[in-house]
């Protein structure tokens, strides 16, 4: 459940980028369990989001202000909702909030070569 002192934040972030409020929250709440100052990875993922300096750049967002829930919740959602556009759906998102964007690229691809390797009869078959 979104914390009382976050919810206008996390309002105002999905109606700016059409991420659902219960996206968000389950995505801060796995990553940090609302703690704004969670440290992850060696000290590289930072904040709610715990996100890293690449994924701040991807949309723009202060590496430095991810401790700042006000920035670090705009942040985090522009970045899931970058996520879910450019890997087509919420769940390939999730994977690729979690994973990079790239590192889900390569392996969806390599799953479609290898199922490509597979004869079928199934015109709907990867």
């Amino acid at each position: 459940m979104i914390p009382d002192q976050y919810a206008d934040l996390v309002a105002q972030a999905s109606a700016a980028t059409g991420v659902r409020p219960e996206l968000i929250d389950a995505v801060i709440t796995h990553e940090s369990n609302w703690n704004p100052d969670a440290v992850g990875d060696g000290g590289l993922a930072r904040g709610l989001g715990q996100m890293h300096p690449a994924a701040c750049a991807t949309v723009g967002a202060s590496y430095d202000g991810m401790f700042d829930p006000v920035q670090a919740i705009p942040g985090l959602v522009a970045y899931l909702a970058f996520c879910i556009k450019h890997m087509g759906g919420e769940r390939l998102g999730v994977m690729a909030y979690n994973q990079g964007p790239t590192v889900i690229g390569r392996a969806i691809a390599y799953a479609a070569a290898v199922f490509a390797l597979i004869p079928s009869d199934d015109p709907q078959a990867p």
